[in-house]
């Protein structure tokens, strides 16, 4: 996927939520995962 930004070389989203899920830049592949704002009990 290519976009008129070229930040990232490729862009990887979700086909369940739409959302990215992780990006390649510069031939290293990224993976996004959430920060957890509250600790989990």
């Amino acid at each position: 996927m290519k976009t008129g930004d070229d930040t990232f070389d490729d862009i990887y989203i979700s086909k369940e939520t739409g959302k990215v899920v992780g990006v390649m830049y510069e031939d290293v592949d990224y993976k996004l995962v959430p920060i957890k704002q509250e600790e989990e009990k």
